[in-house]
């Protein structure tokens, strides 16, 4: 294809994906937080801090500086990058080409400074590069509810929702209006999330289907439709119920990759440990050369 035909595809991909119709009932955005009056400029301290949180042994960018180059070179080295994020802030510009470390320093300042505000704005369902939310608690979470539905004879529905773009959370928020979910402990758990990747629980298919057509409901509102081609339908217990939800068909599945993990109805986890012991073998295979080599001290090897 032509370079300027491609471009143009892409174009048309993006601006019928970004910039649809506004529907009739469509809701409006509010603005929980207003922008501050006047933004600190970047102290010394968090200049210090952010050199402090620099990891070793980390490999270099394409400059081939390391961390450690700027984290053990002293007080004239934070003076020096203190001087210039001084001046990227005022300018509100970086007119000063940075090289790859001292722009990750930057990056964790305005990262520390974020961070208070986005996690004001992210719901409990939301997993992943947040501090005490990992994936491998999600996958933890959905683990438990197989195993202890499975143990008891008690169905258990997980619909995971594709998005044909980014959703917004006020989607989630009249998703999370219905009373529908599965108990775990004293917890009550409906929607469980990475980004846009959503898995919606379910007790019964009823259940299911009707926090299905809310969640269409709800991002039909602000131009958004669920890619019906990649939701799946997974159940524990076969009981000859259709997955389909009105105008919703989605196929059902046995097995389902999610947060990087293979999903089993049945909780069957032979496959994905299989996948990890071959995962570890080619990295164990990959070091041998390393392993072997007298290059390196026994301490660094080990």
């Amino acid at each position: 294809m032509d370079p300027n035909e491609k471009a143009d595809r892409w174009k048309e991909y993006f601006t019928e994906l970004l910039n649809a119709d506004i529907p009739d009932n469509s809701t409006r955005r509010k603005n929980i937080h207003g922008a501050e009056s006047m933004v600190s400029e970047v102290t010394r301290e968090e200049v210090n801090g952010a050199i402090k949180d620099l990891k070793n042994w980390k490999s270099p960018g394409s400059d081939e500086i390391p961390d450690e180059l700027i984290k053990y070179s002293g007080k004239e080295m934070q003076n020096l990058l203190f001087r210039i994020y001084q001046k990227i802030w005022k300018n509100e510009s970086i007119e000063i080409s940075l090289f790859n470390s001292a722009y990750k320093v930057f990056a964790k300042i305005l990262l520390k400074r974020l961070t208070p505000y986005a996690e004001e704005n992210l719901r409990r369902y939301q997993c992943g590069f947040r501090k005490g939310k990992s994936t491998i608690e999600q996958l933890t979470i959905i683990g438990q509810l197989i195993e202890k539905k499975y143990e008891f004879r008690q169905n258990i529905w997980q619909l995971f929702v594709d998005f044909k773009k980014a959703y917004d959370k006020k989607v989630i928020r009249e998703l999370q209006s219905e009373t529908t979910g599965v108990e775990i402990g004293q917890q009550h758990i409906q929607v469980l999330g990475f980004s846009d990747d959503l898995n919606i629980l379910g007790n019964s298919l009823e259940g299911t289907k009707k926090a299905a057509q809310a969640l269409k409901q709800a991002a039909s509102k602000i131009g958004l439709k669920i890619n019906a081609e990649k939701t799946k339908v997974m159940k524990l217990l076969e009981d000859g119920d259709n997955p389909n939800a009105g105008s919703l068909t989605f196929e059902k599945v046995d097995e389902f990759r999610y947060l990087g993990a293979m999903l089993s109805a049945k909780n069957d986890l032979s496959k994905e440990i299989g996948v990890k012991i071959a995962k570890a073998e080619s990295a164990a295979f990959a070091l041998n050369k390393f392993f072997k080599s007298k290059l390196f001290s026994k301490k660094t090897k080990t």
